[in-house]
């Protein structure tokens, strides 16, 4: 007759610190699901359980235990890390306010993408008879649209906004790209009605939102390079690309460029309605912080550079007050094609629109990559997981215990025997 199968003491011992080690493994995965941490700005997601957003507060938001920033005249202004999104500090940082040539920032990122850089613009009258800074496009005259992104965020053009834009598919169809574009990257309190930042009924945007465009757009390559340009030859009158053409030089208007170690542009703008606007980006050591400026007075490239002194005395100790990403935001993939982005939207602001901007005259008053995914385990279902592991865990320790004492039976009736 077969008799039932002997476990040793040694065999059981092992078996149960084989099922310890399995649970353990199983409760370490369970937990590192719920807990794992994740940066704001990879997932998309602003942080804070209570989904409230401390920046949609008006007035002053500061961190604490670290000295006050300085006192800035602007009606709204933002510090914040490039990198991890993090704001430093800020103040009315929701409040929407005109936008000036700051926008331009956004007409760089929402259209460039979808136009080849060689491809050649012949200007025409409408561009020439706009309001504001030009560069002075020549009706007839051939140009670049890598002529007209330097003219573009170099010299604040407005006729090269505008040339942009009838490249885009029209004046309508690029502010329907650039719309998207903002609500693509979270910027989703800027309402635009032009390519240029004209002062048009309606037009506005928030110091967080241009703080999300400058990063957008210095997390592109080309961008940035465009950017951090000081100078540029643009081409004069004439309908032949290269030797043989008059050209003159395109000054940046960002003073920040050329006035602060680091400095990695990004735009300037005024405009009588707008007031002084900026938006200035730096790196030291390693670090990089992000200064948006609306409705500010002059100067406003000074009034950033001491924002940004601010940030780099003290920004590895400050407790972040916000993050760029408002709650709840993700982002959708980047679309860089030049049709029509299928939203309604009216152009305002084109030739013989309201508005002036005059952003490279004096101001007598100064009012990695975002990601395009989301690979994380969502956060509803992390809870439900660590219950189902604790679950199986409990369910394996019983079945073991009963398995471990059944043998223990057998090994006593078979010694007695």
């Amino acid at each position: 007759m077969s008799s039932a199968p002997t476990t040793h003491p040694q065999d059981a011992r092992a078996n149960l610190r084989g099922g310890v080690l399995v649970v353990i493994a199983l409760l370490l995965a369970a937990a590192g699901a719920l807990v794992a941490p994740t940066s704001a700005r990879a997932q998309g997601t602003a942080t804070g359980a209570s989904g409230a957003d401390p920046l949609s507060r008006p007035g002053l938001v500061v961190p604490a235990g670290v000295p006050a920033p300085p006192s800035v005249p602007a009606a709204a202004w933002l510090v914040a890390d490039l990198d991890s999104g993090e704001v430093l500090a800020a103040n009315n940082a929701t409040a929407q306010l005109a936008p000036a040539s700051t926008l331009k920032i956004l007409t760089a990122l929402a259209l460039a993408p979808g136009l080849d850089r060689s491809t050649q613009y012949t200007a025409v009258r409408e561009d020439a008879a706009i309001v504001g800074s030009k560069v002075g496009l020549d009706p007839g005259s051939v140009y670049t649209v890598d002529d007209l992104l330097h003219a573009l965020m170099l010299g604040s053009g407005n006729d090269a906004a505008f040339a942009l834009g009838t490249l885009s598919g029209g004046q309508n169809a690029a502010v329907a790209k650039m719309q998207a574009e903002a609500e693509r990257i979270g910027a989703a309190s800027t309402v635009v009605r032009n390519t240029s930042g004209l002062d048009a009924p309606g037009q506005v945007t928030t110091a967080r939102d241009l703080a999300l465009m400058a990063r957008a757009l210095l997390d592109n390559p080309e961008l940035a390079k465009l950017a951090a340009t000081r100078q540029y030859q643009f081409p004069g009158k004439g309908t032949t690309i290269g030797a043989g053409r008059p050209y003159f030089q395109v000054a940046n208007h960002n003073k920040l460029l050329a006035n602060y170690p680091g400095a990695l542009g990004v735009k300037n703008g005024y405009t009588n309605a707008a007031r002084g606007s900026f938006v200035g980006a730096a790196e030291r050591d390693g670090n990089r912080y992000v200064v948006a400026l609306l409705k500010s007075e002059a100067p406003t490239w000074k009034h950033t550079a001491a924002l940004l002194d601010w940030a780099f005395a003290n920004g590895s100790r400050v407790q972040p007050v916000g993050s760029l990403e408002p709650p709840g935001f993700r982002p959708a993939a980047q679309t860089n094609t030049n049709e029509d982005a299928g939203r309604s939207g009216s152009a305002v602001g084109s030739p013989g629109g309201s508005g002036t901007d005059v952003d490279g005259a004096p101001v007598a008053s100064r009012p990695s990559m975002a990601g395009v995914g989301d690979s994380r385990m969502p956060s509803w279902l992390k809870v439900p997981l660590v219950v189902v592991g604790f679950l199986v865990a409990a369910v394996f320790l019983l079945r073991l215990r009963v398995l471990l004492r059944r043998r223990a039976r057998a090994t006593r009736r078979l010694s007695r025997s």
